[in-house]
């Protein structure tokens, strides 16, 4: 029986799109591919999420992958909160689980630095009974420390609670620890699905 709801924040309650981002903002396609490459999918990134790194120590890591094309890593890694967008549902999404009885808990890959620039964005945590974001506990997912962690610190048993993530590594990660998962296609689809899980 599930008595909990855990979810993640990117691309579940939070829309991160660099690509959306990167197009708004007028770059070229060599200049997108550049920031991707540099910038949103170098190894690096990750261990921003982990709290590991810090963003001036990233930087120099980034601009080394692409030294020729500095200045528009530079300008690209201080732009990263433009890479984030709210989406229509997240509030409602949560307080119509929290009016049918079901704690709600965060558990999300995200950069303290990043944080503290987009936190304004997730009105959706003062809904929540409880979060845990990467940065603060200096673990990741898929790591299986990390689910662990956050059962207990939410004091919550891992077979009552169904995770929501969108990648599938994590969510492959949660199952094998033992969290019930179901992962995230577009809103319609997975509060489809969750409804059907928890019987509704």
């Amino acid at each position: 029986m599930i008595k909990n709801i855990l979810f993640d924040v990117g691309n579940v309650l939070l829309d991160f799109d660099p690509e959306r981002f990167l197009k708004e903002a007028g770059y070229t396609k060599e200049q997108q591919e550049i920031a991707m490459r540099c910038v949103f999918t170098h190894p690096l990134w990750d261990q921003l999420d982990k709290g590991t790194v810090m963003e001036k120590e990233a930087l120099p890591e980034f601009i080394k992958a692409d030294p020729a094309q500095e200045a528009l890593i530079r300008e690209i890694a201080g732009r990263t909160k433009e890479t984030l967008f709210p989406l229509s549902y997240a509030d409602d999404w949560v307080k119509s689980l929290k009016a049918q009885g079901y704690p709600v808990y965060i558990l999300s890959n995200y950069a303290g630095e990043l944080y503290e620039k987009t936190k304004h964005l997730m009105t959706f945590l003062q809904y929540v009974d409880d979060a845990l974001f990467s940065y603060q506990c200096k673990m990741i997912k898929p790591d299986r420390e990390i689910y662990a962690y956050a059962c207990e610190k939410f004091n919550i048993l891992p077979q009552e609670t169904v995770f929501i993530d969108d990648r599938a590594k994590n969510i492959a990660g949660a199952r094998e620890f033992g969290l019930q998962t179901l992962q995230f296609t577009s809103y319609e689809e997975t509060s489809s699905g969750l409804r059907a899980l928890l019987g509704k």
